[in-house]
């Protein structure tokens, strides 16, 4: 809706721009200092009054306003820009409680005046002051909405939505009419109260043609508001109103408010207010934080690009708002993030819709139209039934409720209120959003009424003309809901793609005029699924029609989304239950292709597009598509023969007691026989596909009968069965399991094969060169032992016909030189997961330009990236050098590295990208933010009260050594972290079924991920039976204090005058420009972690102590990996390495825990967290690892080799460039400050590197060279 913003709009929306505004502070705070009585609050107004009236503040506007102007004048002279007005009670559903309800016009209007006369005052006396601003409060009433707080019948209310809308109506009328510049709906519980409120606003805006600056805030209970719905979901909930302002306020203190607003502020395209409470109250209510710590914890939210405006709630005083005023000069605004999404909905929880999202499921069971078995429930009044066939649904994947009580014989307005109002209480099912699905608008504004989230109403159409159709939109509009159009108008329903287009954009042009106000991405259209197969010829178009229409309404009005009702498609086969799943199939798959969105469908009663058997799927789809005119005959044929069959079925049934032996027999050896009418070569492609070995032999002898050359099998069907899978790697329909065990299928097709081929060759030099065309050589480079991905891209390389030859690990230059001299390779691939890795690639590619060797070079691993390949590997090297995401890219790059038809026009297409990155680089090198020297920088450490008892961990229980030769495995297995698995494996899942366990239930990869779980528990088992297998760990406490940026550990915990050894750490140097007036950088700290541990200089007087660790699950897995490759099954190995890298984070974090619980013995609490809160960091201190984030620098390692003689206490040692050998190893830091946190040090600069080389007693250009080359924030000579 485009209205004329207000004066004060346009003045609010510039100064947000410029600087954090402040709002003032608490006013209820401030009125219990004067201590008044009953009489006060009477005055001469209220003197007969029957009911009491203290406490009741609002009223102080018509007995007391001498006070509320003072208080006003107060937090001006503070520096408040905006100052409230005392309404924050004056509605009459409030008011009621004091008998006061007809007194509310008055009040407010009174209190609106008191605190325009003290700005009028306060600028008199400060004529330069600036703009201020008078906001009025609304506050949440005392009653919600969508919850019945008594704990009575989940379908009734103390108050419904119209009562508060009239109640708040008044409000809103009386505020405007006084003059307030702002609407400011506060602490707020309950959305649906808030919807009300503004409602109330919008309708007046619609009146007046106005656009209102209106600011929201909520307030937070357990992660959420008090009815359920999270922030982000209030956010969607609030959007369609476009306020000026969203935020938070009251709940409780900065400290427990801080994640709330940063994660408001990540997500809300509004400027953000945030208000809290000085604190949290003690046991007498009195909130005692003083000025200054509220307001440093706001300036830390101003500077950490949170806020816009901030102020004070419950505890505060004029004096907190001074000093918070004070503290917000010269801070940069929070600039808004540009969030889009292509459509949202919320329920207690947000539906997000992206380009990348897959299709979203609408649950259609709560539908008496279409479901018999939930009308019976509705008409029997079985509510808890009801209930369930949602919840069920939910359980299921709907990711919308449809919901359609439309029935003759009911009151549909009562029970689709009663519903909606049982449902809100049910937190499972009220999570996602709903459709309010009716053909009687009456019904869809009584259900509007009783939804707190963004709901989609389903729907409206042209068929009774614009201005039905325009008043219609325009209330679902006013409620804040997305809309469903039907591509109906006055002639009826539209059945061509032509007039579902003409329908479509008529509509959305009314929907989209000022007018209404509709955005694109709240429309959704549903051109209409009509029922095929009626027997009237026309009828058959009807799919097809659909889905082209889906493309020319999607291409005219890019932003609206598609939906549709399936169902409808298959009426005329309503017993056919089979056939209905294989028409729905195979129309989504189209549908969606073409650009549907969501649908109205009963996933349960769908088929894979890809798993119909392939006869049927040629029937059915031309039938659906209408490609083939003789398609619906033979529809009806193929139902004759299934019927036909299902008779003879049933008259042999008699005899299957008889026959059972043998028939199950037949069964068995029909299991896994697929496509039994196709060509063998498609057999041995369908094998590949799906990894089925047993199969394989059979298969490949019958080909090689057919071809009589053996090679020419292995060159024909194996390969392009490989290619096959390649192709479905690439686009993301297979997953690397299933890759893999095709790779195990491939293997043992050629291992049958082999002895035919070499028995066939006459010459002896002719040996299998022939299938494998092109050469590759790969390594893991030197001082790296990580070689798990490597596996990966040797395995399907291998399978697609190239030889890989594989040097290992740890491979030094040289080796890779004198290979490529001494053998031809088409490919060399360099692999490395430490960061110093990155500069032995950068050796080797230097080594191949000296040497003149021009190959392609592919370049993977974790460290490695797009940008540092592009900025420090290709400009020392005129061949071609890419960078590999991860294996499912490898093959392509590849084919066209090594196809000459395209391999010139990549190679040039590859240098372009390369140096538009490092074009890119060097421009956010000169735009880098400003970093600090480092005198500053340590100037600007956290600084820890190392008084307070608190802020110290005891003395450890056990300063000695421990080691554990051979740590019960059991014991790890509750702590592996599946999720970490699951990613490892390229499997996280899409939303709403990410990560582990949620990714078992993805329609993509669910049935996948389970298969490889239980591959992953088979190895687990096998490990724990296998007794040579040992997971071997080491760790020590020692007394420490810091030194600077130093950790020392002393020999002596008692006098600590001798020091054993120390650790070196740096510290971050960057910063956030924040220019003041005074032209002075305002910045946060700089930490090192050092800082979380006390200073030398008073270790007399605290003590404090560090540990460090070192654990490995690498022992003795030789015989199982010896198995694998016996095998050659690629796929059992790379499972057997990825659990033992799962199995030593779980080493690593029980070891912590029990460090923390027993030998330390600071946070007995822990035994209180389940494991998923110990992945999830929940506990107190930290266990940075050597060569992440906080210490970046891996050859800080050697001091913990030092410390805990690890060679020789469990055998893990470091390799040149610091990896660990066995690579299934871990090792770091223990801290146990409370205020210890995880950061990530970022880019250094030169002073640094020169004091930090210093310290380590090392050179300049080794530091820069070889351990901190990834973090400079500057570029060196060489």
């Amino acid at each position: 809706m485009s209205h004329k913003p207000t004066e004060a709009y346009n003045q609010l929306k510039q100064l947000l721009s410029e600087r954090i505004l402040c709002l003032d502070g608490a006013t209820g705070t401030e009125i219990q200092k004067y201590k008044l009585t009953e009489e006060d609050f009477r005055g001469e107004l209220f003197k007969e009054h029957k009911i009491d009236l203290e406490g009741n503040n609002d009223i102080l506007s018509l007995t007391r306003p001498d006070i509320l102007l003072n208080i006003h004048l107060s937090y001006l002279s503070a520096g408040s820009d905006i100052i409230e007005t005392c309404t924050f009670n004056s509605t009459r559903i409030s008011q009621s409680h004091y008998g006061t309800s007809d007194y509310v016009p008055q009040m407010v209007k009174s209190a609106v005046q008191i605190a325009r006369n003290a700005i009028k005052k306060f600028k008199k006396e400060n004529p330069n002051c600036g703009p201020k601003f008078v906001s009025g409060s609304i506050g949440p009433t005392v009653t919600n909405l969508s919850m019945n707080s008594k704990g009575e019948d989940s379908t009734t209310r103390p108050y419904y939505f119209d009562q508060v809308l009239e109640s708040y109506t008044e409000q809103v009328r009386a505020l405007y009419e006084a003059g307030v510049d702002i609407f400011q709906i506060e602490t707020i519980t309950d959305p649906l109260n808030c919807k009300a409120a503004l409602v109330a606003i919008y309708e007046l805006e619609q009146e007046l043609k106005v656009k209102f600056p209106v600011f929201i805030s909520a307030t937070i209970f357990n992660n959420g508001l008090l009815s359920g719905q999270s922030i982000e979901a209030f956010v969607t909930t609030v959007k369609p109103y476009n306020p000026l302002v969203v935020g938070l306020n009251c709940s409780w203190g900065c400290t427990e408010m801080r994640k709330y607003i940063k994660n408001l502020s990540e997500i809300s395209p509004f400027y953000t207010i945030c208000y809290p409470n000085a604190g949290l109250p003690d046991v007498w209510g009195k909130y005692t934080e003083k000025a200054e710590t509220t307001a440093n914890h706001l300036k830390e939210f101003a500077e950490s690009g949170f806020v816009n405006i901030v102020g004070g709630c419950c505890g505060t005083s004029p004096e907190h708002i001074k000093k918070i005023a004070n503290k917000m000069q010269g801070i940069t605004p929070r600039v808004a993030p540009k969030v889009s999404f292509k459509f949202e909905a919320s329920g207690l929880e947000t539906l997000k819709i992206t380009e990348e999202s897959p299709f979203v499921n609408i649950g259609e069971r709560c539908n008496v139209m279409g479901s018999s078995i939930f009308a019976k429930k509705v008409r029997g009044k079985k509510l808890m039934e009801m209930i369930d066939v949602a919840r069920r649904q939910v359980e299921n994947g709907a990711q919308i409720i449809d919901i359609n009580l439309d029935d003759s014989m009911l009151d549909s307005k009562v029970e689709m209120k009663k519903f909606l109002l049982a449902l809100a209480m049910e937190q499972e099912v009220a999570k996602v959003p709903f459709m309010i699905d009716s053909s009687n608008f009456e019904v869809i504004v009584e259900a509007l009424k009783v939804i707190q989230g963004k709901p989609i109403v389903n729907s409206i159409h042209l068929s009774e003309g614009e201005e039905e159709f325009i008043k219609h939109a325009k209330i679902i509009k006013k409620f804040g809901a997305a809309v469903v159009v039907m591509t109906t108008d006055e002639e009826g329903q539209a059945t061509t793609r032509e007039r579902k287009f003409q329908i479509a954009k008529r509509s959305y042009d009314l929907l989209t005029d000022p007018l209404i106000g509709f955005q694109p991405n709240d429309i959704i259209f549903d051109p209409c699924i009509l029922t095929i197969g009626t027997g009237i010829k026309e009828h058959n178009l009807y799919g097809v029609e659909f889905i082209e229409s889906i493309k020319l309404i999607k291409k005219a009005m890019p932003n609206v989304l598609i939906s549709g009702g399936v169902s409808n498609l298959s009426f005329s086969f309503r017993r056919e239950t089979k056939l209905r799943k294989i028409m729905h199939s195979i129309f989504l798959y189209h549908s969606i292709n073409a650009g549907m969105d969501m649908g109205i469908v009963n996933v349960a009663h769908l088929d894979i597009y890809d798993q119909i058997e392939k006869n049927i799927l040629k029937i059915v789809e031309e039938f659906v598509l209408n490609s083939n005119e003789g398609a619906f005959d033979a529809l009806l044929k193929y139902l004759e023969d299934q019927k036909q069959k299902r008779e003879e079925e049933k008259q042999n049934k008699s005899n299957s007691n008889e026959k059972g032996g043998e028939e199950l027999k037949k069964k068995k050896q029909t299991v896994d026989q697929p496509l039994t009418k196709e060509t063998v070569e498609k057999k041995i492609e369908y094998v590949l596909v799906k990894g089925l070995i047993k199969q394989i032999e059979s298969l490949v002898l019958s080909a090689n009968e057919l071809y009589g050359d053996p090679l020419l099998v292995v060159e024909g069907p194996l390969l392009n069965g490989m290619s096959k899978v390649s192709d479905l790697f690439g686009s993301g329909k297979m997953f690397l399991p299933q890759v893999l065990k095709s790779a195990h299928v491939m293997k043992k097709g050629f291992s049958i094969l082999k002895p035919l081929i070499e028995e066939s060759k006459k010459q002896t030099n002719e040996n299998l060169e022939k299938e494998k065309k092109k050469r590759i050589l790969i390594a893991t480079v030197k001082g790296d032992v990580h070689d798990i991905g490597k596996n990966i891209v040797s395995t399907i390389l291998n399978c697609n016909n190239y030889e890989v030859i594989d040097l290992g690990i740890r491979i030094p230059a040289d080796k890779i030189i004198n290979t490529l001299k001494e053998q031809h390779f088409d490919v060399l691939g360099l692999s490395g997961l430490i960061t110093p890795s990155l500069n032995e690639m950068i050796n080797i590619i230097k080594e191949l330009e000296r040497n003149k060797i021009d190959i392609p070079v592919l370049i993977g691993g974790a460290t490695t990236s797009a940008i540092h390949c592009a900025v420090k590997m290709a400009p020392h090297y005129s061949g071609s050098i890419l960078y590999i995401l991860d294996a499912s890219k490898c093959i392509k790059a590849v084919k066209n590295l090594l196809n000459p038809e395209v391999c010139e026009e990549y190679k040039s297409e590859l240098k372009r990208k390369q140096q538009m990155l490092r074009v890119q680089y060097t421009n956010s090198m000169i735009a880098a933010p400003l970093r600090l020297k480092l005198e500053k920088a340590r100037e600007n450490k956290l600084k820890i009260d190392w008084s307070i008892a608190s802020n110290l961990p005891p003395r450890p229980n056990k300063l000695e050594q421990l080691v554990f030769e051979n740590y019960d495995i059991e014991e790890l297995i509750p702590y592996i972290d599946w999720k970490q698995f699951f990613v490892q494996w390229k499997m996280k899942g899409k939303y709403p079924n990410r990560f582990y366990p949620k990714v078992f239930d993805d329609k993509k990869i669910g049935k996948e991920a389970k298969k490889i779980f239980e591959d992953a528990k088979e190895v687990l088992e096998k490990i724990k039976q296998n007794k040579e297998i040992k997971c071997k760990g080491t760790f020590a406490l020692y007394p420490a204090n810091s030194d600077g940026d130093d950790i020392i550990i002393w020999k002596n915990d008692e006098n600590r005058t001798e020091e054993l050894n120390r650790f070196h750490f740096l510290r971050q140097q960057f910063i956030h420009e924040k220019l003041s007036v005074n032209n002075k950088i305002k910045i946060q700290n700089n930490l090192s972690l050092a800082d979380f541990v006390v200073p030398k200089e008073l270790k007399d007087q605290y003590k404090d102590y560090i540990g460090c660790f070192v654990v490995s699950s690498g022992f003795g897995f030789e015989s199982l990996l010896k198995e694998a490759e016996k095998s050659e099954n690629d796929y059992q190995k790379i499972l057997i390495k990825a659990m033992t890298d799962r199995l030593v984070e779980a080493f690593a974090e029980k070891l912590h825990l029990e460090i923390r619980n027993n030998y330390w013995g600071y946070e007995k609490l822990d035994k209180n967290l389940n494991i998923p809160d110990l992945f999830k960091e929940k506990y107190q201190g930290i266990r940075p690892a050597v060569g992440y984030p906080s210490i970046p620098d891996h050859s800080e390692k050697t001091i913990i080799w030092e410390l805990l003689d690890v060679d020789n206490k469990i055998g893990v040692n470091l390799t040149e460039n610091m990896g660990m050998n066995p690579q299934s190893s871990v090792s770091g830091l223990i801290l146990a400050n409370p205020l210890s946190k995880y950061f990530s040090i970022g880019r250094i600069e030169k002073d640094q590197v020169t004091d930090y080389a210093k310290r380590k007693n090392l050179s300049l250009e080794v530091m820069e060279k070889t351990w901190l080359n990834s973090i400079l924030a500057y570029e060196t000579e060489n």
